[in-house]
C-alpha cells in the first residue's frame, strides 16, 4: 500500500547526500559493503516515487531512478530486481503504519471501527499532492500496480495478530485470514475510488468498510467528563454569524465543542487526524459543519484548514485549540520545543 500517513513524497534526501553515503560505505568497491538500511531505502524509494509521479507515468528509466536516488545503476539493482521495485518500500512502509494504528486501537472497539479508524490514521496526510499523484500513475501502470498489490496483499500478515486479537481466535484461524483479506481488500477499494472518481479518501473508506462489515457501529469510547456540560453551556450561548475551527473534533471534547457551536447557532470547522471520524460528525451536523484533515503540528496544515473554512463559511472567528498528545510524566519545560509543539 502506498504511504500516504506519514511518508510524504519529498525532497528530504539530496541526490549529494546520498551519494556521498554511497561513498562512505563504499558500495561498488572491491572492499566488504555495508547495507543501505530501511530508513536509506525509504529515503531513496521516495526520491523515486517522485520521479514517477513527475512523469505520470512508467517512464523513467533505471538510469534515471539511479541518479536520482544517488547511486550507480550496479548499486540500484542490487536493491531492487526491476526499476518498478524501487517503490516497495514506500508501499512497505505504509503497511506497517496501518498494522501500527490497528495495534493501537482501544480495548474494546468493534472490530470494522478498529480496522476504519487504523486506515485513517495511517492514512492521515493523504492529501498530499505527489502522493495523489504517484498513485494515478500505479492504477493506470500495470507494472507498477502489481508491486502495489503485491505489497497490499503481504499487509495481510502483519495485521494478522492484531486481528485475531480484536476476534479473539487464533492467528491460523480462518476468521482471521478473512478479516485480515478484507482489510486489504478495503485498502484497495479506498484508494482506488479516491484516486479515479474524486471521492475523498475518508468517504471512500467508510462506504467500504459498510459495504463489508455491515452498518458500522458509533465509537465505542467513553464520554471524557464534562463533554455533556460544555455542549449544554454553549448551547445556551448565541454563535449566530461565528465561524469556529475545532482541533481534534472527531471525538471526545472536541466533537462535544463542535456540537455545541452547531447548537448555538455558529458553524464549525472541525479539523482532526482522525478524517473519516471527523466526516462522520460533520455529515450528522449537517450544513453548518465541515470537515478536514488537520494535523496541528504541521503549518501547512493549518492554513489549508483555514484556506478551506473561509471559502465554506468566511472569515474565521473563533479557535478551539482541543486537539494534543498525551504525554504522561514529562515536564514540558524540560522538553525541546518540537516535544512542546506536539503536546500543546
Amino acid at each position: 500500500m502506498i504511504a500516504l500517513a506519514g511518508v510524504p513524497i519529498t525532497r528530504s534526501t539530496s541526490t549529494n547526500a546520498l551519494m556521498a553515503v554511497s561513498a562512505t560505505k563504499g558500495y561498488d568497491g572491491p572492499m566488504a559493503r555495508q547495507a543501505l538500511d530501511r530508513d536509506e531505502l525509504l529515503a531513496i524509494s521516495r526520491r523515486c516515487a517522485e520521479a514517477f509521479a513527475e512523469a505520470g507515468d512508467s517512464s523513467p528509466t533505471v538510469a534515471r531512478l539511479a541518479e536520482t536516488a544517488g547511486m550507480s545503476q550496479r548499486s540500484f539493482y542490487r536493491y531492487f530486481p526491476t526499476k518498478e521495485d524501487c517503490l516497495r518500500p514506500v508501499f512497505d512502509e505504509g503497511s506497517r503504519a496501518f498494522a501500527d494504528a490497528l495495534a493501537a486501537q482501544p480495548p474494546g472497539t468493534g472490530l470494522a471501527d478498529a480496522i476504519l479508524r487504523a486506515f485513517d490514521v495511517a492514512f492521515s496526510t493523504s492529501t498530499d499532492q505527489e502522493a495523489r499523484a504517484l498513485m494515478s500513475v500505479v492504477f493506470t501502470e500495470d507494472v507498477l500496480r502489481r508491486v502495489w498489490l503485491q505489497a497490499t496483499y503481504e499487509i495481510t500478515d502483519l495485521l494478522r495478530p492484531n486481528v485475531a486479537a480484536l476476534l479473539g481466535a487464533a492467528e491460523g484461524d480462518l476468521r482471521t485470514t478473512v478479516v485480515c483479506g478484507q482489510a486489504a481488500l478495503l485498502t484497495i477499494v479506498a484508494l482506488e475510488h479516491s484516486i479515479q472518481d474524486g471521492t475523498p479518501l475518508a468517504v471512500a473508506a467508510r462506504a467500504a468498510a459498510a459495504a463489508m462489515f455491515g452498518p458500522l457501529a458509533e465509537p465505542q469510547t467513553a464520554t471524557p467528563p464534562g463533554a455533556a456540560r460544555i455542549a449544554t453551556k454553549l448551547q445556551i450561548m448565541d454563535l449566530s454569524n461565528k465561524v469556529v475551527i475545532v482541533t481534534g473534533g472527531a471525538r471526545g471534547l472536541g466533537e462535544a465543542f463542535a456540537r455545541g457551536i452547531v447548537a448555538a447557532g455558529g458553524e464549525v470547522m472541525i479539523g482532526d487526524i482522525l478524517e473519516a471520524e471527523a466526516a462522520a460528525v460533520a455529515a450528522d451536523l449537517g450544513d453548518a459543519a465541515r470537515s478536514m484533515h488537520l494535523d496541528v503540528t504541521d503549518p501547512e496544515s493549518w492554513q489549508a484548514t483555514v484556506a478551506a473554512t473561509e471559502e465554506a463559511f468566511g472569515s474565521v472567528t473563533g479557535l478551539v485549540n482541543n486537539a494534543g498528545a498525551v504525554a504522561s510524566g514529562v515536564r514540558l519545560v524540560d522538553e525541546p520545543l518540537d516535544t512542546f509543539q506536539r503536546i500543546i
